[in-house]
């Protein structure tokens, strides 16, 4: 072989080798003493656990070689664990992971480049440790469905990189502290399902990338604070079951990228703000079980994505404005037990998407209009206890898919449809106390769905 020849091979050969130590070097690295403060700080709190030897993290253990020098590192086929090239703890996940015990054993201040915590479903208690604020790089905390009481800590409004923040389904109590409208890079803040109270901190209208707040399902108290209309980014707001009280404020109107507004179950006053009829984007608006007052805004209408409207048991008055009619994809639509009056507008029929129609329990008066026969995918319809007169239209027979129709405490006459039960899908049906004379529909010999019927003096 010639000299040329043996410099290409021991040239190849050097290459080789180099090749071989960058590819080694970069699946297996070498372990830094972070590193190894890293895993001590996570066994550590594996060990102050109550049942670590059953949960996901018994795979936490040392592992000695001295080929590869893997001793204690975290990054090393730990479950739940994630690092960095340079083998530092960036990502804790061990959401349902059958872990018992508490936080006050996990080193907040020995992890300092973790960015992503996901610890729910578990059975987490006692405290947050005010040590979180130590956590200056995490931008994802989820301690959602575990058992945490007390209250939040303030020094949470430390952790500025956060986006993510999920404390629902705890025991939490106490107020929200105003310094999470420190936050200012949050995009989801979850709450619900605890046992907050005090009043929504105004602070928390300093948060312009919030998509969803959920604060559901709480004791909150006081007013909606006027600045949550600053959240122009907001998708989803649920304020709903608390003891929320007040006027609802008209800058809500500015929130008009929301798909779901829950504010159903508080004690909120006053009229509907005629500037929801900003809100096209909302698909779901609930606003049921407060004390409402005034006539619906005819704006209501303007709301052409919107698909479920519950505005039952409140005291709102007046007539039933026909630019509902307008709501081509609602589905459910609940104004009933409150104090509206007139007619039924005509327009409803226009509405057939529907699939509940509830409007009793109000003063509405007139005739029950024709066009109803157009509502093909009607399953339930309630007008009970109302001052209603006329016929009932033979068109409602024609409602094949109906199964729940109550038209009792009324002041209708004339004949039942003769083929109220065509479709064979009703199963309650009510008419009593009415002014309806005649005979029962033979329809009803074949109609085997009934499972109750009130048909007061027909016989």
């Amino acid at each position: 072989m010639g000299s040329l020849a043996i410099k290409k091979v021991f040239s190849l050969l050097i290459n080789f080798v180099l090749f071989s130590q960058l590819v080694f070097s970069l699946e297996v690295p070498a372990v830094s003493s972070n590193s190894s403060k890293e895993a001590t700080a996570l066994l550590t709190w594996k060990n102050s656990l109550q049942n670590e030897s059953q949960s996901h993290s018994s795979s936490w253990t040392s592992v000695s070689s001295s080929t590869l020098n893997l001793s204690r590192n975290p990054c090393n086929n730990w479950l739940g664990i994630s690092c960095n090239l340079a083998g530092s703890v960036v990502k804790i996940d061990l959401g349902n992971s059958s872990l018992q015990g508490t936080l006050h054993g996990f080193s907040f201040s020995s992890l300092p480049n973790l960015a992503y915590i996901d610890l729910y479903m578990n059975t987490l208690f006692e405290t947050i440790p005010p040590q979180i604020s130590y956590m200056s790089k995490l931008e994802h905390l989820d301690l959602s469905f575990n058992q945490f009481s007390g209250k939040i800590p303030p020094q949470i409004g430390s952790l500025s990189k956060l986006k993510y923040l999920d404390l629902s389904c705890n025991q939490f109590s106490g107020k929200i502290p105003q310094e999470i409208g420190k936050l200012t890079n949050l995009e989801v803040l979850h709450l619900a399902y605890n046992n907050l109270n005090s009043s929504i901190p105004e602070e928390i209208g300093r948060l312009n990338f919030l998509t969803e707040l959920l604060l559901h399902r709480n004791h909150i108290d006081g007013s909606i604070p006027s600045s949550l209309g600053n959240l122009t980014n907001l998708v989803n707001l649920l304020l709903s079951d608390n003891e929320l009280s007040g006027f609802v404020p008209s800058e809500m109107g500015n929130l008009s990228n929301l798909d779901l507004l829950f504010i159903h179950r508080n004690c909120l006053i006053g009229p509907i703000p005629p500037t929801f009829g900003n809100l096209k984007k909302l698909i779901s608006l609930s606003m049921f079980a407060n004390s409402f007052s005034g006539p619906i805004p005819l704006e209501i209408g303007n709301l052409n994505s919107l698909m479920q409207l519950s505005l039952l048991q409140n005291n709102l008055s007046g007539s039933i404005p026909p630019s509902l009619g307008d709501l081509a994809n609602l589905t459910l639509l609940h104004l009933n037990n409150n104090n509206l009056s007139g007619s039924i507008p005509t327009e409803i029929g226009k509405l057939t998407s529907l699939i509940s129609l509830q409007l009793n329990e109000n003063q509405l008066h007139g005739y029950l209009p024709t066009s109803f026969a157009n509502l093909s995918n009607l399953v339930n319809l309630t007008l009970h206890d109302n001052q209603l007169t006329g016929p009932i239209p033979q068109g409602i027979g024609n409602l094949l898919n109906l199964a729940f129709l109550r038209v009792d405490t009324n002041q209708f006459i004339g004949n039942l449809p003769q083929n109220i039960c065509h479709g064979l899908s009703l199963r309650y049906f009510v008419a009593s106390n009415n002014h309806l004379d005649g005979r029962i529909p033979k329809s009803f010999k074949n109609c085997t769905s009934i499972v109750r019927v009130f048909l007061g003096d027909l016989k």
